[in-house]
């Protein structure tokens, strides 16, 4: 028993030694035979002939055995279909390779690995990519001696630069990482990738890594991925601090991805930009393509900003999209909800109805019509809520948009259009403009209260050149006929080199600088023929004077909300009066009832009735601005009777004046003043602007009594 299997183990022995020896063999006859500048002509015929790609090889190919069979190529370079520039490149690839057909001297490939790959992906005018031809290769298109079906691609450090059309800078991946299995009997496979993102364009720096189950059918013409799960962290587009996380069911496609599904697909985007924090989420349960249209439904898209004080929502469904756009498709029943909170007293809600047109061609989306209410409620406003209708039209194109829309209010209107290369912050050009809009319909703030506290309407980070055109325009009372001009906004702060209003029968012109930070302004310019007392009773202004004004100004103060803005005032105002009067006070009968105390030199004072007047005829001054109150160094009228010089001031909180006049009476004043004539008499005005007293206060004796 012992003897037989000792002679079994001998014999098993020498059956294994023998195919040890067979083995042995067989590979030093591959390893001898092995022609390497066959394989590499075989491999750039094919590359030239089938693709006019030039395929660049260093060295020979090598041929290894160990651990397993496999062709080894080092610093390869691939090049573009038709140009002299390279596609790809890598240090180090490795094909490997099935051990029996080799007997035969042919390639039956494996798997590939690659270390120290570039590849440059580029998207072409056509909108096709620069590696479409690579992609669509048949088995039957592979080079002349090699076949197999691949089971595993590795893929070590590579780098990938992406040029999409429309896209300012190029896509980095650097450190890509990625494992594709393929097993041969059909069955799911698995992908796993990670990578550095780089975008400079969009101030991109984020960390990606991903996986999902695969299968591949007709090598990349068709196929199936399953599970997905993709993550990104880092910057992205403005948003520090970016977690992206997306998760897909099922991603397939067929002939070559001109046809597909897309089904369970979940993204959720969180981050803060700036004092934001941003929170956005999207759900498309079914999506499909076929060529360049798109069709689905149920997709949902929410977009949620917080910071310490206020709260935004959007929210957008599409309850089906239809494929009936040539280069995308068409949804006539989309909906988007805006919702902004403020505090307790300030929100706004916005509801819209629109039917947008997706073109995959162009990257655009058009809105076509957009129609909605848009509803406000804050303090300064009349009615709680306001109720504003908006309509008009939208297109969104890789980033830029374009608007046309009109927002009314009862029976006015306001039209805003834009054109903008940066949809957030805004960057572009747009013009404002309206035929009649009543704003004190809207909004409850007169000229001399406190400003409502108001949100600034110029984004942080914004670069916009627009121009006004307004006409029928009320604000605070003041009747606008016209304002135009260029305006410009640049990271919030609003200007214009020169803004021409015209009010009743007068004009006016003056550049204008706002600050957002501060919000302070800065106003220098001039004016001609300007209806005084007109624009001070349609804005409720204590002004005592009345003509035709002209002059120049140059003057600066703050919009801050809850404080008035006249108290802030600083600067000077140069003014010249034609057909003047002065409101408030009759000076002719002033005089005449402080004739008797202006005779005896003794002190007296006489309150003004109901709407008395004095005629001056012309008059000129200077105020300055500062403190709270505007001084005239310098106050000069002519009239027919009397001629007023002096100086004094007002109080532009409380409204009150304090001014001290000298009254040279003239050759022909009304004949109860002739005791007057020829001289000059001192007279104190105090008290509220348009009803002040008029009081004769006596120089000290030989000091020029009259």
């Amino acid at each position: 028993m012992k003897i037989r299997l000792a002679n079994a183990v001998r014999s098993l022995g020498f059956l294994l030694g023998g195919l040890m020896a067979i083995v042995a063999a067989a590979a030093l006859f591959v390893w001898v035979s092995f022609d390497a500048e066959a394989a590499a002509d075989a491999l750039s015929t094919h590359f030239r002939d089938q693709y006019e790609r030039t395929l660049m090889l260093t060295e020979k190919p090598r041929l290894s055995l160990w651990p397993r069979p496999a062709l080894s190529l080092h610093k390869v370079s691939l090049g573009e279909s038709g140009l002299n520039r390279n596609f790809a490149t890598a240090t180090d690839l490795r094909i490997e390779l099935a051990i029996m057909p080799l007997l035969h001297h042919e390639f039956e490939l494996r798997g590939v690995s690659a270390s120290g790959v570039t590849l440059h992906l580029r998207q072409l005018p056509t909108g096709e990519w620069n590696a479409a031809d690579l992609l669509a290769a048949d088995a039957d298109e592979a080079p002349q001696g090699w076949s197999g079906r691949l089971q595993k691609l590795v893929l070590k450090d590579a780098q990938v630069s992406i040029e999409a059309l429309g896209h300012k800078t190029p896509i980095e991946l650097d450190e890509l990482n990625a494992t594709l299995t393929l097993p041969p009997d059909g069955q799911p496979g698995s992908l796993k990738w990670q990578a550095s993102l780089h975008d400079a364009g969009n101030e991109s720096e984020l960390g990606i890594k991903g996986q999902a189950s695969v299968v591949l059918e007709h090598a990349l013409r068709a196929g199936r991925l399953t599970g997905i799960g993709l993550e990104l962290d880092g910057d992205s587009h403005g948003l520090r601090g970016a977690t992206v996380r997306m998760s897909v069911d099922t991603l397939s496609w067929h002939k070559l991805g001109s046809t597909g599904e897309l089904a369970g697909l979940k993204l959720r985007i969180r981050g803060a930009q700036g004092a934001n924090a941003v929170d956005f989420s999207t759900q498309w349960p079914a999506l499909a393509w076929q060529g360049r249209a798109i069709r689905g439904k149920d997709l949902v898209a929410r977009l949620d900003t917080r910071t310490v004080s206020s709260h935004d929502e959007i929210r957008l469904g599409i309850p089906s999209l239809l494929a009936d756009a040539p280069n995308g498709g068409r949804s006539p029943d989309a909906s988007l909800d805006w919702q902004h909170e403020a505090g307790k007293d300030s929100t706004a809600s916005l509801k819209l109805a629109l039917e947008a047109r997706v073109d995959l061609l162009a990257r655009a989306i058009d809105a076509t019509r957009l129609k909605g209410e848009l509803q406000l409620r804050h303090p300064a406003l009349r009615e709680a809520p306001a109720r504003l209708g908006l309509d008009g039209k939208l297109r969104w194109q890789t980033g830029s948009l374009e608007f046309d829309t009109t927002l009314a209010h009862g029976e006015d209107r306001l039209g805003l259009k834009a054109s903008l290369h940066d949809s957030w912050p805004p960057g572009g050009r747009f013009t404002l403009g309206t035929e009649g809009f009543d704003l004190d319909r809207l909004l409850t703030s007169a000229a001399g209260q406190p400003l409502p506290a108001l949100p600034w309407l110029a984004p942080a980070g914004s670069s916009l050149d627009g121009q006004l055109s307004l006409a029928g325009l009320r604000f605070a009372g003041l009747q606008i006929a016209s304002l135009q001009g260029p305006v410009t906004i640049r990271d919030g702060n609003i200007g214009s080199e020169r803004l021409n209003a015209r009010l009743h029968d007068g004009q006016l012109s003056t550049s204008l600088q706002a600050e957002a930070a501060s919000r302070r302004f800065t106003l220098q310019g001039d004016f001609s023929a300007l209806t005084v007392e007109r624009i001070a009773d349609e804005m409720r202004l204590p002004v005592p004077l009345s003509g035709k004004a002209s002059g120049s100004f140059r003057l600066a103060g703050l919009l801050k909300p809850g404080q008035p803005v006249a108290p802030t005032l600083e600067g000077a105002l140069r003014w010249n009066l034609e057909q003047a009067g002065l409101r408030g006070l009759d000076l002719a009968e002033g005089l005449r009832e402080l004739l008797p105390a202006i005779s005896a030199a003794r002190m007296s004072a006489r309150s003004p009735g109901q709407d008395e007047r004095t005629e001056l005829g012309t008059a000129a001054s200077r105020f300055v601005f500062a403190n709270g109150q505007a001084s005239a160094e310098q106050i000069e009228s002519k009239g027919s009777w009397v001629r007023l010089n002096g100086s004094g001031l007002a109080d532009l909180a409380s409204g009150g004046v304090d001014f001290r006049l000298q009254a040279a009476v003239q050759a022909a004043p009304p004949k109860e003043l002739l005791a007057l004539r020829g001289k000059t008499v001192p007279l104190h005005v105090k008290g509220p602007a348009l009803q002040p007293d008029l009081r004769y206060e006596p120089p000290p004796a030989g000091k020029g009594r009259p």
